[in-house]
């Protein structure tokens, strides 16, 4: 892109980027019609507030909204605009639980008007102008105002003099002008004259005399047709606000028709900045980002003389054979293909350049370009030593580009020539550091090492320049080359919290890319990966869940790996003693060490100590068995007292039955616990078979023959119904009597059989 492309494609920033904001923090806006609690008052004391105050307004970049609480709110609805009026949708709207807000860092810089009402429930209060004591809608400025200041030169002037002034906090650009007419309205309008125009990411810069179309730190030309004339000039400056251009990822490397600087965007049309699209072929202008400018410097005035630099310096440059980086991996190697250009060191991080010293020279001008012919200049820096080390943003030289640098001698009439045989060097910036890998539950941060940090780690002196902002990206595992992202995010710290993202349980891999003040977008980190689980374990199943045996053992699946088993941890509801086993990482059994009561329903429990690898406890309540309500005469929930046998049969239950002889001082008896709402008992009957009892809760519900002339069994003899459901007790009682045809008191106990 030419540099009149990037100027126009800076033009509508503001718009853009507004538009870009909100989908991600507006709401829909407020009904005219939206019901309103009378008793809820409108907030006071509202804070920041410059309606009173003269402009400019106080300049906050970070900016928090703060207002009395109103008796009896459950929360506040915080409305920005830029319309007093309120006749277009705000700029953003929030409902917050708190009498305070912070805006989000992506508001473009501006001022703004706000207002704020007290919610309870769905119902909203009073707004701020709404209230019985009306008061303005508060207003506030995002940005600075801030003028540069300790400007020079200003007086008489020669040669090819050195613009510069105090650096202002968080400017990424400068806007220099040299007028040949006064300033209007006190220097804060537009020039009445012919003017000088020059973008900057330095806080100085040359104007060059020269045909040659030199670019210091910016887009276009910083050429003068006024310096040298010997007539009186003016000049002035403000900072710009910070910018990223709209190039792609995969750019970082510098661009090889502009310098490394793009123009700075422009949130209105400015008449310094040309209001088409010179050689526009239909692509249209694309501007993405925001801008602000700060106020203009006082005017100062000064006269070039047009003093000629004398002397010329040829110095013997030095190829950089180390870099500033105490890592052995970063030294500077040279090139000694014959295809190189002259003398071409490649360092990891930033090389020292050194140069000879020359006779008579008060500083020396080091020049940095993308080519041999420095028709695309990078960066140009005056300084009294004979070395000089980039510490501030550089973008990567690339695989198949240098960059070259000349060293020029300087007095106080200016610079001699430029050494005629460029040395040149290549750089590859080092990826960023990841933090700490995010935890596996709730909200969690992803950090780096920020880019000056890394720079004064590598340089061992603080870095001038920290990157404007980073690119965070987090994808699914299975999207490593982040073409899917689940989360994309420009951040302006270094950490990154995920406060409104919803990550669904899984395996995520995240990057970081430093976005430096020059509007490069440095290389990315490595990827990182992590594992999001926010779902509770649970107990999947119970086998066997139905006609499950009394003493039978049962295995339990959980849904994911869990710890924290044991058998006071996975318990049965009603209570029953169990041992617990554990089989793998998400299996157990659970073996009852007393049986279960027969046609009871179980609950399977598990503890809130059984978590997951992420420290998620499991849900209490897991699925539900029934016992088998047929009670074989073998079971061990039966219990006998003396005098029993066991005895085979063909047609009995299980093959076989318990047999006993009771006689009228000997009764023998079986007894069972169980759970529902009756009980039947199944008995074998025979010849010599004598009566029996049978009593549910020690109460007599049958007597009942077991007489018959010929023997058999599974002969459902009594039932009893109507019980109250929960806990009962049945016992068979032989009595040691029997019918007249009889030839015995024998009994024989089958089955039992429980209504649930």
């Amino acid at each position: 892109m030419t540099p009149s492309a990037r100027r126009c494609a800076a033009l509508a920033t503001l718009a853009t980027l507004t538009t870009a904001l909100l989908p991600l923090t507006a709401l829909p806006s407020l009904a005219a019609t939206e019901p309103v609690a009378a008793p809820l008052a409108a907030p006071v004391s509202l804070s920041p507030d410059d309606s009173a105050a003269a402009y400019p307004h106080t300049a906050l970049q970070t900016v928090r909204l703060n207002w009395a609480p109103v008796a009896g709110a459950s929360g506040y609805r915080v409305q920005v605009g830029r319309d007093a009026t309120w006749s277009n949708d705000p700029v953003l709207t929030q409902d917050v639980v708190t009498s305070e807000f912070t805006l989000p860092v992506a508001l473009p810089y501006a001022s703004y008007v706000w207002r704020v009402a007290a919610l309870k429930g769905s119902l909203v209060g009073h707004w701020t102008s709404e209230s019985s004591q009306p008061q303005a809608d508060a207003e506030f400025t995002r940005g600075w105002r801030t003028a540069p200041v300790t400007l020079t030169p200003s007086g008489p002037v020669g040669g090819r003099p050195e613009f510069a002034w105090t650096p202002v906090a968080n400017a990424s650009a400068y806007e220099v002008q040299v007028s040949s007419k006064e300033f209007a309205d006190g220097g804060q309008g537009q020039p009445v004259g012919p003017v000088d125009t020059c973008y900057t990411v330095r806080s100085r810069v040359t104007f060059f005399t020269e045909h040659v179309q030199h670019a210091e730190d910016n887009a276009g030309p910083c050429t003068s047709t006024l310096l040298g004339s010997g007539a009186p000039l003016h000049w002035r400056v403000r900072a710009l606000d910070r910018f990223v251009d709209a190039a792609t990822d995969g750019s970082t490397s510098p661009a090889t028709a502009a310098g490394i600087s793009d123009l700075p965007p422009s949130g209105a049309p400015d008449a310094s900045i040309p209001a088409n699209c010179p050689g526009d072929t239909g692509g249209g202008c694309d501007p993405t980002h925001p801008v602000a400018a700060g106020s203009w410097s006082p005017v100062v005035d000064l006269t070039s003389t047009g003093v000629a630099p004398v002397g010329t310096y040829d110095p013997t440059v030095l190829v950089p054979t180390a870099s500033v980086a105490s890592d052995p991996d970063n030294l500077c190697t040279l090139d000694t293909t014959p295809t190189a250009p002259a003398e071409r060191a490649t360092c990891v991080d930033f090389p020292t350049l050194r140069w000879t010293a020359a006779p008579g020279a008060s500083r020396y001008r080091v020049t940095v370009a993308l080519d041999d012919a420095f028709t695309n200049i990078q960066r140009i820096v005056d300084t009294a030593g004979l070395s000089w080390t980039p510490t501030d943003a550089w973008a990567d030289s690339g695989a198949s580009g240098s960059y070259f640098y000349a060293v020029q001698a300087c007095d106080v009439s200016g610079c001699g020539d430029k050494s005629p045989t460029p040395a040149s060097f290549r750089k590859v910036t080092p990826r960023p550091t990841l933090g700490t890998k995010p935890g596996s539950t709730g909200e969690f941060t992803l950090s780096w090492q920020s880019y000056a940090a890394a720079l004064a780690a590598k340089t061992g002196q603080a870095a001038s320049l920290d990157a404007y902002a980073y690119h965070v990206q987090v994808a699914s595992s299975d999207h490593p080359a982040f073409d899917v992202v689940v989360d994309d995010a420009i951040v302006d710290q270094a950490s990154y919290t995920s406060a409104k993202k919803l990550y669904g349980d899984g395996s995520f891999v995240w990057r970081v890319q430093p976005l430096d003040p020059s509007a490069h977008k440095l290389p990315w980190s490595l990827s990182q990966a992590f594992t999001r689980d926010s779902t509770p374990p649970r107990l999947l199943s119970v086998s066997p869940s139905s006609r499950v045996a009394v003493n039978q053992r049962l295995t339990l699946a959980f849904s994911e790996p869990v710890t924290g088993l044991s058998s006071s941890s996975v318990t049965l509801s009603p209570a029953a003693p169990a041992t617990l086993t554990v089989t793998g990482n998400s299996t157990a059994t659970l073996t009852p060490t007393k049986p279960l009561l027969p046609g009871a329903t179980y609950t399977v429990v598990v503890a809130s100590t059984v978590k997951d690898l992420a420290g998620n406890s499991a849900l209490a309540a897991g699925p539900v068995l029934t016992v088998n309500p047929l009670v074989d005469d073998a079971s061990p929930a039966l219990t006998y007292s003396s005098g029993w046998s066991v005895l085979s049969s063909s047609n009995a239950v299980g093959g076989r039955y318990h047999a006993a002889a009771p006689t009228a001082t000997f009764h023998p008896s079986a007894a069972l616990a169980f759970r529902g709402t009756g009980v039947a008992l199944t008995a074998c009957l025979a010849p010599a078979n004598g009566y029996v009892d049978v009593l549910v809760d020690n109460v007599r519900k049958a007597r009942v023959s077991t007489y018959r002339s010929f023997s058999g069994c599974g002969v459902r003899v009594a039932t009893v119904t109507g019980l109250v459901r929960g806990l009962h007790t049945i016992k068979v009682v032989g009595l040691g009597s029997h019918v007249s045809a009889s030839k015995g008191n024998a009994i024989g106990v089958d089955a039992l059989t429980v209504t649930p």
